[in-house]
């Protein structure tokens, strides 16, 4: 959904791969910092900042005020920009985060790694958003992957969130991971998600950020459906259930689960629960499903 923010990263991400440049750290990729929609288009930028009303039909829930979140799930769709807003509002009343380690789908056909990794700062827009160097040089070694900038290309998996992390946890730095959701290499996932709770194990203050929407391009009924067993995974993430999950990152979500058992959390809490339909009221046949959702434990344990 959100189209229109859509065809700016589209026609820029097929140029990036069809350019013909290398991937690697010195590969020629042409940036120095990341651009994002947020900085390349005023309009998209003024729409994050400024559009904070979530509409009356739509029911949100605060974060319990004894839960320390450790990980979450939120929209790349900027369709749903007030939701993200009260997403990350929510996470700054209750925590500080140094890192956000950010697991996205690829959505575009570029970029070399099935897990992409890069050390290149971000530009939020409002600001840029700085790289982990620390954490992201520990992944690299650990799972022997190279840099991969060009996977990284307006990926709005990754960008669209970080005029939020720039508004709310303005010192905060980034992980960036974009994951192949096509190849089924399961065993570099359990690598990476041994990896990432070895960081969050050993360091203060990283949160692990799941980019993630559910259903999508389905009617009214199919998008039921499919919530409905998607549920069953985000009310106790694990391995076993993250079958009947239909979104665009379940590669994301399985490392989520993984910590989920690893980190001994405890709690979950729903935020908010819609779908694009039940949003806006339009395009009924053609509907993306949205969970915010954070997972974490007692504070104090």
């Amino acid at each position: 959904m959100g189209r229109r923010y859509y065809l700016p990263l589209i026609a820029a991400a097929v140029l990036c791969a069809c350019s013909g440049r290398g991937h690697g750290a010195d590969s020629g990729y042409p940036y120095k910092v990341h651009p994002t929609t947020a900085m390349l288009d005023k309009d998209v930028l003024r729409d994050i900042l400024e559009r904070r009303r979530i509409p009356r039909h739509i029911t949100v829930h605060a974060l319990p005020a004894h839960m320390f979140p450790v990980a979450g799930s939120v929209s790349h769709h900027l369709l749903v920009a007030p939701l993200i807003n009260f997403w990350f509002t929510e996470l700054a009343r209750l925590r500080p985060v140094n890192t956000f380690i950010i697991i996205s789908p690829r959505h575009f056909e570029q970029g070399r790694e099935y897990i992409s990794l890069s050390s290149l700062a971000w530009d939020a827009g409002i600001g840029v958003v700085k790289p982990d160097i620390e954490c992201i040089a520990f992944l690299k070694n650990r799972l022997g992957l190279a840099e991969d900038p060009e996977a990284m290309h307006l990926e709005h998996g990754v960008g669209a969130l970080l005029p939020y992390i720039k508004r709310y946890f303005p010192a905060a730095r980034i992980v960036p991971i974009v994951i192949d959701q096509k190849n089924s290499k399961a065993g570099r996932i359990d690598l990476l998600a041994g990896a990432i709770l070895n960081l969050i194990s050993s360091r203060k203050n990283i949160f692990l950020l799941i980019s993630t929407d559910f259903s999508h391009h389905a009617d009214p009924a199919t998008t039921v459906q499919r919530d409905e067993k998607t549920v069953r995974f985000l009310d106790r993430p694990a391995p076993a259930t993250l079958p009947l999950v239909y979104s665009d990152n379940n590669r994301g979500l399985r490392i989520l689960a993984e910590l989920y058992v690893g980190l001994d959390l405890n709690s979950g809490a729903l935020l908010c629960h819609t779908d694009s339909f039940a949003y806006t009221g339009k395009e009924s046949d053609d509907i993306t499903s949205y969970f915010f959702y954070m997972w974490g434990r007692t504070a104090g344990e």
